[in-house]
C-alpha cells in the first residue's frame, strides 16, 4: 500500500486528504489524527519514528485505500460492492496497523512485539476481505475455535447472509498471509512445507495482553451493537446503510461493524454465550523470550501539534519524492 509520486504536488495530496476530512486545523483528544498518533505511540512508543515515519505512511496509505474502495465501489460489479468500505477515520487507523512493519527494525527484539504485528496483520487482513474472512481468521485462527462452530457463531452474527462459506480454506489462507508477513518475526514451519506460522495454545502470553491489544484494533466509531442477533434493533444496526452515491457511514459498512462483535472479546463472549473461556492460538517468537506479565503499553494522553504533523506528512511525500527516478512512475 505504499505511496508513489508522479509530481511534486503529489507530496501535498496527504495534506490536502486530512484536511479535507476535517483533520487539519484541529487540536483535539478526539480528532481521529491525534487518535492515531497515539495509538501508534501506544505500540511503538518512538515520538520520532512516529511522527516521521509510521503516521505519515498512514496517511498515504489511507488515502490510497480510500481512492481504491471508491472506484471499485461505483465502477465495479455487484459482486464487489459488498466488500468492506472503512469510513475515514477507520482507514487512518488500519493505516497504521497496515505499517507496523516499517517499526520491524525498531521493535523486533522488545518482548510482545511479535504479539502486536501477528494481531495487527490478522485484524487487518481479515476485516479489509469480509465477514466470513473475519469469522474464519478471528474465530476459528485467533480462538482456536472448530469450524462447525465457527459456521454457527457466523449465522448467528450474521443473520442477513445467505452464502454458504468454506471458513477452513479461508482459515488457511489466512495463516499463509500470516506466514508471508511475520516470517521474520516468529516461528514458522520448515521451509518445503508452508511458511505457516507455528500456532499453540501453550503461550505463557496472559490473555489480558491479548485482550487489551485486540480493543486497540476495533475500528473506530463503530460502536457496541445494540440488542444481540435475532433482534429487529441489531439487523437495524447491521444493515447496509450505503447507496451508490452516498458517503460511507460514519461507522463504516457492514462489513467493518460485524468485524467489531469479532475483534472485541466482551461482545464476542455475549454472542457466544455459555461462560467458555477463550483459548488463544498464538505464534512464537523467533528471537526472543516470551514474558507472562508483559502487558501492552497504555494508550498516552499526549497530543501532537497539527502543524507539525502536517509539515511531517509533506516532508515524507517530498522524501518520497527524492527518491523516485523520475517525477512520473507506475502506481503500485
Amino acid at each position: 500500500m505504499g505511496a508513489c509520486y508522479e509530481s511534486p504536488a503529489f507530496m501535498l495530496e496527504d495534506v490536502r486528504w486530512v484536511i479535507a476530512n476535517r483533520w487539519g486545523l484541529r487540536e483535539a483528544p478526539d480528532d481521529p489524527l491525534q487518535r492515531a498518533y497515539q495509538l501508534a505511540m501506544s505500540l511503538c512508543d518512538d515520538h520520532a519514528f512516529v511522527c516521521g515515519s509510521l503516521l505519515p505512511a498512514a496517511v498515504a496509505s489511507a488515502r490510497e485505500l480510500q481512492k481504491k474502495m471508491v472506484n471499485r465501489w461505483s465502477k465495479g460489479p455487484k459482486s464487489q460492492r459488498v466488500k468492506p468500505l472503512l469510513a475515514a477515520d477507520q482507514l487512518l487507523q488500519f493505516g497504521v496497523l497496515f505499517n507496523l512493519d516499517r517499526a520491524d527494525r525498531l521493535c523486533q527484539s522488545r518482548v510482545g512485539w511479535y504479539l502486536v504485528r501477528y494481531l495487527a496483520s490478522l485484524v487487518t487482513h481479515c476485516t479489509s476481505l469480509g465477514k466470513a474472512w473475519t469469522a474464519a481468521g478471528l474465530g476459528g485462527v485467533l480462538r482456536n475455535i472448530g469450524w462447525p462452530e465457527v459456521a454457527g457463531l457466523n449465522d448467528r452474527i450474521t443473520p442477513i447472509s445467505k452464502l454458504v462459506e468454506d471458513f477452513s480454506t479461508k482459515g488457511a489462507e489466512v495463516k499463509g498471509t500470516l506466514g508471508d508477513a511475520l516470517e521474520a518475526l516468529v516461528q514458522t514451519e520448515p521451509k518445503g512445507t508452508s511458511r505457516r506460522p507455528i500456532l499453540s495454545t501453550q503461550t505463557g502470553v496472559s490473555s489480558e495482553a491479548i485482550v487489551t491489544l485486540l480493543e486497540r484494533m476495533i475500528p473506530w466509531s463503530t460502536g457496541e451493537p445494540p440488542g444481540f442477533p435475532r433482534s429487529d434493533q441489531y439487523n437495524e444496526w447491521l444493515a447496509e446503510k450505503r447507496d451508490l452515491d452516498e458517503d460511507v457511514p460514519a461507522d463504516g459498512s457492514s462489513h467493518v461493524r460485524v468485524a467489531h462483535i469479532w475483534i472485541h472479546e466482551c461482545c464476542f463472549q455475549e454472542v457466544r454465550g455459555g461462560g467458555q473461556v477463550t483459548t488463544w492460538m498464538l505464534p512464537r517468537p523467533k528471537v526472543g523470550t516470551i514474558d507472562p506479565n508483559w502487558r501492552p503499553l497504555p494508550i498516552p494522553t499526549a497530543t501532537v501539534s497539527h502543524y507539525g504533523l502536517l509539515g511531517r506528512i509533506c516532508l515524507y511525500g517530498y522524501q518520497g519524492l527524492l527518491a523516485q527516478p523520475s517525477r512520473s512512475v507506475a502506481r503500485r
